[in-house]
């Protein structure tokens, strides 16, 4: 579970580094489903301030 905070403490640098542009975001289901990494993923993006759009692939 330690990799899971590592991996949203580099997300959340990377969207606070003004010399990056951040595009977009993947997700990907290992041991939770797709709907759960989704909604893990659009809550960083709104605690960080909304800046990357959201868009949604087909399953």
């Amino acid at each position: 579970m330690r990799w899971l905070y590592l991996s949203f403490l580099i997300v959340i640098q990377a969207l606070k580094a003004p010399q990056l542009s951040i595009l977009a975001i993947t997700t990907s289901a290992g041991n939770q489903t797709p709907d759960k990494t989704l909604h893990n993923a659009l809550g960083l993006c709104t605690l960080m301030g909304d800046r990357i759009s959201r868009w949604r692939a087909a399953h």
